[in-house]
Order: structure tokens, then sequence, then C-alpha cells
């Protein structure tokens, strides 16, 4: 899944078509992510960041290395694209703006950084709950509408993120308690979608509950935050989960050996399978045309 979501962001959103640039980020980048998002690089004084930057060996050093890799190929592309302007990929969208060269690359490093790996795993989440329910599967992937409410059903039930903090900038009344200003507020997503009074039996996995009045939940749903701060690219991520469920369920049929349903834990930011699903694949038989 972590494939997959990459490559759309390299066409979809970097715009990338060349193929060796294709082939040398689709090394570079996991790389980066995985050591620039480890907890031990992000709780490393900036003295000693510093200290060791120019250490080769050093996982500071290697995260370096990667970035500058990476911002090579990506600053040539956004000075190439700037030379032949036009297209409709998000990259070509910030070159209309007037941002400056380190401004679009940083935009397109969030991008990448917050829409890879949390919609492979909200993707991982919805092909783990649909193989443990066998007859929501069996819906699949014909019907759209159902399609959609099965991806809104497994961030429900899954949800990827945790919370979605807010710093308060004045005293926030919850209850008895009143959090002070300058602190942060965060609602536990999971603990609201499996408030009961919202979503009856909540741990069943049911898409029917988005067919009619969909909604009607409002704000209990949650798994790309809310307010003002929502997530800008859950729209993208929305139609990715639909479009590469309905691929890989047209082409695929799929069984899990072990029915047991997957752990939760949590890495970093986001919450995902303990362990790697097994599931087993095979293609489906073309129908035949009258």
């Amino acid at each position: 899944m972590q494939e997959i979501t990459l490559e759309v962001i390299l066409r979809l959103v970097f715009g990338i078509r060349d193929d060796r640039r294709l082939d040398r980020l689709r090394v570079l980048l996991p790389k980066l992510i995985e050591i620039g998002g480890s907890a031990t690089l992000m709780m490393l004084p900036p003295r000693v960041r510093e200290a060791t930057r120019r250490l080769p060996f050093t996982q500071y050093g290697r995260f370096l290395r990667l970035r500058t890799a990476v911002d090579e190929i990506l600053f040539d592309e956004i000075g190439r694209r700037r030379a032949e302007p036009g297209g409709t990929d998000v990259l070509g969208r910030l070159l209309e703006t007037e941002l400056g060269d380190q401004e679009v690359r940083d935009e397109l490093i969030t991008l990448l950084i917050a829409g890879h790996e949390t919609t492979a795993t909200g993707l991982a989440w919805a092909f783990e709950r649909l193989l443990r329910t066998p007859d929501v599967l069996d819906r699949l992937p014909h019907d759209e509408e159902y399609l959609d409410a099965v991806v809104k059903e497994a961030l429900r039930v899954r949800p990827v993120v945790f919370e979605a903090p807010r710093l308060v900038d004045a005293p926030l009344r919850l209850g008895d308690y009143e959090v002070p200003a300058g602190w942060y507020a965060a609602p536990l997503i999971a603990l609201i979608h499996q408030d009961p009074s919202i979503w009856p039996s909540p741990e069943e996995f049911r898409p029917e509950r988005f067919l009619d009045g969909a909604d009607a939940h409002g704000k209990a749903w949650m798994p790309f935050g809310g307010g003002r701060r929502f997530c800008v690219g859950a729209q993208l991520a929305l139609l990715e989960m639909r479009v590469i469920l309905r691929e890989v369920l047209g082409r695929l049929e799929l069984s899990a050996p072990d029915p047991a349903p997957e752990a939760r834990r949590l890495k970093l930011v986001t919450l995902a399978p303990a362990k790697l699903t097994r599931v087993s694949a095979r293609a489906r038989t073309p129908a035949r045309t009258p």
C-alpha cells in the first residue's frame, strides 16, 4: 500500500514523468521518511545534531545525505517546470502562486509526509477489516455507493491518526475542568469513533451506517480532524482509497488465513497494524463476454 500511495504522490502531486527520476525517488523517499520520522532523531538536541551533521555514518548524517539527494531532484524539477509552465498536477498549481522555490519544495515534502503513510495505513486497515467481514467483502467492488461507505467505516473503526491537537489561545472550559491558555487540547479520535450513543455497536464493521443520512453523524466522524484546520488532503485520500480498493478487488480474490483481527500499535503519530497482515490472493477469472 505504501508503494501505491507513493506512486500517486510522485505522479499526481510532484507531477514527475521522467522514469529515471521516478526510480530514484522510489528508493530515496521511503528511506528519508523512515529516518526523518524516527523517534531517536526527532528527540536529538539541536547541539547534538550540529555536532554530528558532518559524520556520514550517524543517523543524522544519513538523514542529511538523503535529504540533499531528494532536494537536488526536486529543485531541478521545479526549475524545469518554471521554464515550461503548465500541468494540472499539484506542483504545476503551486508554481502559479508567488511562492519561491524553497517554499514550493517545502509544500511538496509536507504533502508527501502527510499523505503517503497515512493513506497507506488507512488502506491496510480497510483490507484488514474487509477480510474479517466476508459478507461486506462480497458486495464489492461493484457497488460504488457501498464502496464509499466502506472507506468511511474503515476510517471510523480504525482511525489512522489518534488525536487532533489544538493550541488553546484562551481558557477552555470542558465540563468541570478548565484548560489554561497556552496548553494543547486534543480530542481522542478513537474514543469519539467508539461512542455508543452515536455509533450503535461501535466495535462492529458496518458500512451501512454511512448509506443513509451520512451527514447525521456530523462532527463525530473525524478521521481527518475537524474545524477550520481540517486535513487539506482529505478528499484526495478518500478518492485514492476508493480507486485502489476497486482496482485491487476487481482483479484479485483475497482471503486471510488467520481470521483473528490485527492488533493496533502506535507508530509515531499513526495507529498502524501491529504486524503485517498475511493475505492470500488469487487472480479473478475474467467474466466471459456474451
